[in-house]
């Protein structure tokens, strides 16, 4: 009897200490997530703090001269305005100020590696390099703080008037990653590589808030003499979100992958391979490949002191307020639309359009070219109920100079498919959705729809104008990932998980799967739903099975296709500027 109670009274023990374990388990996994998202070392603090002090302390008026390997050694903050004054002064002469403070250190150092400084004797400057290195016995040391001396233009205005201006797109930004199952955090990459200043160009020619290079932002954005959609915050944000999540599953963890986003894909691959490591910190003390600098080294630590602020904003800034979100509509012109007409009749000025479009380039903003046709025009929200009037408007007088619209369709229970339809572009033209559409059609989640395929209509729809629809302000930045479960940025073995949850990592901080580092190529991530010929079907068909027999050419299929298709898409359809197939439709 005493024996049998005292297993009963174990076995509550037992239990009560599973769900003590359960509580703490969950607790953790809450507190800790960001850590093992992004974890940080000590030998990244360092760093982190250099750069924390850059975007909070120093201003554009001060630049911080520094050892470029250990930034805990800053010999001097020469600012401006002591120097100078309030006169204004060119960036030329600030340049030689800053070249003449370096070669005086430079000559210190030097000089104290021979022993030829007198202690009892410092200048101010002398004193200060003694103080850091009294304790160096080591010359090779001193002449390699000698070559190591570097400059950081400070940047608390900057990054405060980015932080401002980042209100009006962070709550649209947020949706895009985690509708990408990315973490949210990743929105601060922007904040370090242009101070969010979508008007950015960079000296490589990188341009916008996302600081795409133009080979780059080829493979997702629209970028000609009209449009150049990395100026666009959101659009970029998107293609910034796609590109993040493949450096993720090819790499394995955030650290990799953000540093990545910097140095590239393949030179981060190559860094692991080189190394034998996929630690940051052990490729940062050992990797030597070509460009891999100071940017690269400092990258992600810029990205984890940037996430602090941006976080903490008002105990770096004070009681700072940051620019409302931007709301909005959107409206999707399938034709050419002349500048004058859509700011007449949607009732906006030049410079609102302006704002609310930052992709449209001086040719369209001047009226010297019309809004090109595909271009998703951002409305300030309600202005997209006056579309019947301007479309009436426009059709009323059958043409335009500026651009035609085409008038409304009569009612219709089947359409035919046309060349780049996608199931959403339908569902919103007959102001249905998705769902019904699979259900009429019997089509499948990740099935294609093709040209000249005939769908089933809900009864006594009406297509909307096939010159502008209004579209929901989300689904641009929403539609990729309903329909892409099929595509090919997002492998079968990556560390994806549930829909809804960001990438994670194991417990050693790694990426649940390794997937082979590949080129950055993504032409062939067509959407599932994305029209495709009968030729390209095959190919895509023929790349499945060569893979499946382990065949090497599945890779060389591919790049066929790819040709195939980027011909095809240059061939222009009535009134409809087609995009290349390598883009798609977000």
């Amino acid at each position: 009897m005493r024996g049998r109670r005292g297993r009963v009274l174990f076995s509550f023990f037992l239990i009560h200490l599973f769900f003590v374990l359960i509580a703490s388990g969950i607790s953790y996994a809450e507190e800790g997530s960001d850590v093992e998202l992004f974890p940080f070392s000590k030998e990244l603090e360092s760093r982190i703090a250099f750069w924390t002090k850059i975007f909070t302390e120093y201003d554009g008026h001060q630049v911080v001269i520094h050892d470029a390997e250990n930034l805990d050694i800053v010999y001097e903050v020469v600012d401006f305005r002591t120097v100078f004054g309030d006169r204004t002064t060119n960036e030329a002469a600030k340049d030689r100020l800053i070249e003449q403070v370096k070669a005086t250190y430079r000559d210190i150092l030097r000089r104290m590696s021979t022993g030829s400084i007198d202690p009892s004797a410092l200048s101010e400057r002398e004193y200060r390099v003694h103080q850091l290195f009294q304790a160096v016995q080591d010359k090779n040391i001193l002449l390699r703080a000698a070559e190591n001396l570097r400059s950081q233009p400070g940047q608390r205005n900057r990054f405060l008037q980015g932080l401002l201006t980042s209100g009006r797109y962070n709550d649209a930004l947020k949706e895009i990653f985690r509708n990408h199952d990315l973490p949210e955090e990743l929105i601060a990459i922007p904040h370090i590589e242009s101070n969010f200043n979508y008007r950015a160009y960079s000296k490589k020619g990188a341009a916008g808030a996302w600081q795409f290079i133009r080979s780059t932002g080829q493979l997702f954005l629209k970028i000609d003499s009209k449009v150049d959609e990395r100026l666009d915050p959101l659009f970029a944000g998107q293609a910034a979100a796609r590109l993040l999540k493949r450096n993720y599953e090819v790499l394995g963890s955030w650290p990799l992958a953000i540093t990545a986003y910097n140095h590239g894909r393949q030179g981060m691959a190559n860094a692991v391979k080189e190394t034998g490591s996929d630690s940051l910190v052990e490729i940062i003390e050992h990797y030597q490949g070509p460009n891999f600098g100071f940017a690269s080294k400092n990258f992600y630590a810029e990205f984890l002191a940037a996430r602090d602020v941006i976080k903490n904003y008002r105990h770096y800034f004070g009681e700072v307020e940051l620019l409302p979100p931007l709301e909005h509509e959107m409206v999707q012109i399938s034709r050419p639309a002349g500048l004058k007409t859509i700011l007449r009749h949607f009732g906006i000025s030049r410079e609102e359009l302006k704002e609310y479009n930052p992709a449209l380039r001086p040719p369209v903003l001047e009226a010297r070219s019309p809004v090109p046709a595909g271009f998703l025009l951002r409305l300030p929200k309600g202005k997209s109920d006056q579309l019947s009037t301007f479309l009436a408007q426009v059709n009323s007088d059958g043409s335009s100079s500026e651009g035609k619209i085409a008038k409304v369709r009569s009612k219709a229970s089947r359409y035919r498919v046309k060349r780049g339809d996608t199931l959403r572009a339908v569902a919103l033209q007959f102001d249905t959705n998705i769902q019904t559409l699979r259900l009429l059609n019997g089509l499948k989640k990740s099935g294609a729809i093709r040209a000249g395929q005939l769908l089933r209509l809900p009864t006594g729809v009406r297509a909307k104008a096939e010159g502008l629809w209004v579209i929901p302000a989300s689904a641009k930045y929403v539609e990729e990932e309903e329909e892409e479960e099929d595509g090919q940025l997002a492998s079968a073995n990556s560390p994806k998980g549930k829909k809804g949850r960001v990438l994670a990592q194991d417990k050693k901080g790694r990426g649940k799967a390794r997937i082979a580092a590949q080129p950055e190529k993504k032409g062939n991530g067509q959407k599932a739903t994305k029209v495709r010929s009968s030729k390209s079907r095959g190919t895509s068909h023929r790349i499945k099975k060569a893979r499946a027999n382990g065949d090497e050419k599945g890779s060389s299929l591919r790049k066929g296709s790819l040709k195939k298709k980027k011909k095809a898409s240059n061939r222009k359809g009535k009134g409809l500027t087609l995009r290349k197939p390598s883009r798609r439709d977000l």
